[in-house]
């Protein structure tokens, strides 16, 4: 393998700093290097075609249009045949974070802006039972939702997307440890209970890639700078 292929194939992804993407530049090398997945801030999973701009939302296929692509793997019943290779390659999976799923928006002083202009919590620093109590709710959102779309078999739903981000240097001390066990053993017992499953996100955007009705087209992008 070449040097510029080993550079094509060395991510898989990646989160921009400070969750925003800026311009379409980003947009290009990504799809330059192959990056089959990012991570800006944003709310929900989902599947944004390439070109005219980073915001342009997926298209739907017209009606009886047929795919050239193969048939996923994914899980028989499902109802959803994979992604062909031009569309993967005309696409990319975007798997967002949210603020009040980082653990720096509540411990981190330099966030207090951002805690102001959410409107969510006060501008001081949070203790460590704010972060469990925000953390386990919006898990529990998050089951909820997903189920309900399950139920309702709405377009674009039935898959619901979180992600967790805890720094060590911010996790120093005991009371904050244990309440990071306290999410973690949280997340398993739902995992355990066939609630949640719990996955890499290059794991994340294979199924997706698989099941690309369980996802929609727009992931709400946030861009808010505090900064």
């Amino acid at each position: 393998m070449g040097g510029e292929e080993r550079k094509k194939r060395m991510y898989k992804g990646f989160r921009p700093p400070g969750g925003i993407i800026h311009g379409e530049r980003t947009m290009e090398l990504v799809r330059e290097f192959g990056v089959e997945y990012i991570s800006p801030a944003g709310r929900d999973a989902a599947v944004v075609k390439f070109g005219g701009g980073k915001k342009e939302q997926k298209q739907e296929k017209k009606e009886g249009e047929e795919g050239e692509g193969e048939e996923g793997e994914g899980e028989e019943g499902e109802g959803e045949e994979g992604e062909g290779e031009e569309e993967k390659e005309d696409s990319i999976v975007i798997l967002p974070f949210r603020w009040s799923t980082v653990d720096a928006y509540y411990y981190m002083e330099t966030f207090s802006k951002l805690r102001t202009i959410k409107g969510e919590l006060p501008e001081a620093v949070q203790t460590e039972e704010t972060l469990k109590k925000f953390y386990i709710a919006q898990i529990d959102s998050a089951i909820a939702e997903g189920q309900a779309q399950q139920q309702g078999k709405e377009k674009g739903g039935g898959a619901k997307y979180l992600s967790f981000l805890f720094h060590p240097f911010l996790n120093d001390s005991p009371e904050r440890l244990q309440v990071f066990e306290d999410v973690v053993k949280y997340l398993a017992e739902k995992r355990d209970q066939g609630q949640v499953w719990l996955a890499r996100c290059c794991d994340v955007t294979e199924w997706i890639r698989q099941h690309p009705g369980m996802v929609g087209a727009d992931p709400g992008w946030d861009e808010t700078v505090w900064r």
